[in-house]
């Protein structure tokens, strides 16, 4: 009878110290398999603007890729509401590099808003020059209009109205390079995307 005692008080106390740990790991393997699926969307989505800029005003580029859980913003080269090329977090300085980049934001705790965390953001790099040197002084306007391409990223479909917080989505995301010497950025990629 002391044998069993014993052996159970022994299990109850395996048990009380694994299920923290394994509770823990499987929480680390669930952000990074989204890190990693966020991080190939992000790639794949970067592909396609530096194909559709070396492919010059006239180009168009449909990408397909998964957007995983959690999800909440994704920023491309525009101009108009931020300048995508670096990032200020609550625990990390992404810095200035004089390219544009594409910005992925997650939230891994749940409230429907970025974690502001380093690991929370994903950043890939494209070929367009930013509105910033690589020493972070910012290039006259003159210079941003002939030479940026913006990108109107404003109808990616990503947040919870489009249910990224509630699942996993297929996008097809078709850009389109346009000039118009009219408009504030003369070169722009225009995005239309699609979810199923």
């Amino acid at each position: 009878m002391e044998f069993i005692i014993v052996l159970t008080g022994m299990l109850l106390v395996v048990a009380a110290v694994s299920i923290p740990i394994q509770s823990q790991a499987r929480s680390d393997i669930e952000k990074m398999t989204k890190l990693v699926e966020t991080k190939e969307a992000a790639n794949i989505l970067a592909g396609a603007v530096n194909n559709l800029y070396a492919g010059g005003p006239g180009s168009k580029i449909s990408v397909e890729y998964y957007l995983p859980q959690g999800v909440v913003a994704v920023r491309m080269c525009g101009y108009d509401q931020a300048e995508v090329d670096g990032l200020l977090t609550a625990d990390a300085t992404i810095p200035i590099n004089g390219r544009a980049d594409i910005q992925v934001f997650l939230d891994f705790d749940g409230d429907g808003l970025w974690d502001n965390k380093r690991e929370a953001i994903v950043v890939i790099d494209t070929i367009l020059p930013s509105r910033w040197y690589e020493d972070a002084a910012e290039r006259d306007n003159d210079w941003v209009r002939e030479n940026c391409v913006h990108v109107e990223e404003s109808s990616l479909k990503v947040g919870s109205v489009y249910g990224t917080l509630s699942g996993r989505t297929l996008h097809l995301t078709n850009l389109t390079y346009l000039f118009d010497p009219a408009q504030a950025y003369p070169r722009m990629v225009v995005i239309k995307d699609e979810i199923s």
